[in-house]
């Protein structure tokens, strides 16, 4: 029998890069992104995530990570982000638990208490910024 779902209408002009080493977590953040109508690469941590970015002719909207990582932290990623200037104006979006800082100029919101809603609006409020 066939499926009456439609697929949800991509609504940003880039991928979201979903930076989350826990795997599970991030399925689940991706599946409701997805959802939502946004597209999502998944980066198991920093260095991928980085990897990912890097590639030339791809259209990123938003790096979607935690302060906390494995193989490289969100520090180490701003910091190579910064000399490459198709990158540096890549909005970041940081998850991180209370009482972790976020980097300057980031939006913050807590991995804790984060509901997909208020992650989601954030993320299309993002999309739809004039680049």
């Amino acid at each position: 029998m066939a499926s009456t779902r439609s697929k949800p209408e991509v609504v940003s002009p880039g991928a979201v890069v979903l930076v989350e080493n826990d795997e599970p977590l991030r399925a689940r953040i991706g599946d409701a992104l997805r959802a939502a109508g946004l597209e999502v690469v998944p980066a198991p941590h920093g260095v991928e995530a980085l990897r990912l970015v890097a590639r030339p002719g791809r259209p990123w909207c938003v790096l979607l990570l935690d302060v906390l990582m494995p193989v490289i932290d969100v520090w180490r990623i701003i910091e190579a982000l910064r000399p490459d200037d198709r990158l540096l104006t890549l909005p970041l979006v940081v998850e991180t638990g209370a009482g972790v800082p976020t980097p300057s100029g980031t939006a913050r919101l807590s991995k804790r208490v984060v509901a997909l809603d208020a992650l989601i609006a954030e993320l299309h409020a993002i999309a739809a910024r004039p680049r």
